[in-house]
């Protein structure tokens, strides 16, 4: 039983210093307000330096970044089902080619960094509803000649103002989605490990 409170307590002490040790990633400006961003896993944050752009925080060292991204190939791949024969496929097989995506991880100091781009609005878990009015929107358009054989000119009018309405209270909460905020390094701001 002392043995096995002895482990318990190892591993507890190892696991309390290795989340003290890990270190944090900040944006300090350079100017005397020092105003500080401080970039987390999983935020949406896009590092870019000469060599792309990389997207996830992998790991932090004294003066490094373990940056990963995930990209396309030159490659494909040929994937083959067996199916019964038919006019399309008169063999009995399907082949369907796709790209190969890998993950690429690098190591860079904090001086290879050029800029820093993040998500303006961090959660978007509101954003399911304006999306929906969206796709109503594009999907009521078919709708529109039988909004004009039961009701005319009229109905054809209102039908195209209730679309409007759709699109002008969905659209600009969608573009807020969009836009980033670029903290260029070496200008305005300084990248620190802390």
């Amino acid at each position: 039983m002392k043995l096995i409170s002895r482990i318990i307590l190892l591993l507890l002490m190892c696991s309390i210093g290795f989340t003290a040790y890990t270190q944090q990633v900040v944006l300090q400006r350079n100017n005397k307000k020092q105003k500080q961003v401080v970039l987390k896993k999983g935020t949406g944050s896009v590092f870019y330096t000469s060599k792309g752009q990389w997207t996830d925080i992998i790991a932090t060292t004294d003066s490094t970044l373990v940056l990963s991204r995930i990209r396309k190939t030159e490659r494909d791949s040929v994937y083959t089902w067996h199916v019964g024969p038919s006019r399309k496929h008169p063999d009995g097989t399907l082949s369907k080619t796709r790209k190969i995506w890998v993950r690429d991880t690098a190591v860079f100091n904090t001086s290879d960094i050029l800029f820093v781009k993040r998500p303006l609005i961090k959660k978007r878990g509101w954003a399911v509803m304006p999306a929906w009015f969206i796709a109503g929107a594009i999907l009521a358009i078919p709708l529109l000649p039988v909004a004009a054989i039961d009701q005319g000119s009229a109905g054809v009018r209102n039908w195209l103002q209730f679309e409007a309405i759709l699109l002008g209270v969905s659209g600009p909460s969608l573009l807020l989605l969009k836009m980033q905020k670029k903290y260029v390094i070496g200008k305005k701001w300084a990248l620190h490990l802390q």
